[in-house]
């Protein structure tokens, strides 16, 4: 049983990442750090972003005026921050989404992120 749920979650968080994902990559001032691509075997449905011209904690409080919460900054990663040359942006902008989040939420977030961007 709990390996069917497990596998429910993650076929549920594959299917609402994926429109976020396919906007994010259609976005050339992004940049995904990680797989561009939604698939459970390589990536959690937690999306870590910078945007060129962008500093991540803008676009953090931003989005958190709009009622979205999501978070920026090194999340205890320093070290790998600064091996990819991410300080300058403010570290990274990350999104999290589980298998409680919905298809319309995520709706929400790519809206308020057009908006933001």
């Amino acid at each position: 049983r709990y390996a069917r749920v497990f596998d429910l979650f993650t076929a549920h968080e594959d299917e609402i990442a994926r429109p976020l994902m396919e906007f994010l990559n259609s976005n050339p001032r992004i940049r995904i750090i990680g797989p561009p691509e939604v698939d459970f075997k390589t990536r959690v449905p937690t999306i870590s972003l910078v945007v060129d011209g962008r500093q991540s904690g803008e676009i953090a409080k931003n989005l958190g005026q709009r009622d979205i919460g999501i978070g920026a900054g090194d999340f205890y990663a320093r070290r790998c921050i600064d091996a990819l040359d991410l300080g300058r942006s403010g570290a990274v902008v990350r999104i999290s989404m589980v298998h409680y989040n919905s298809s319309s939420e995520v709706e929400r977030l790519i809206n308020a992120l057009d908006e933001v961007l």
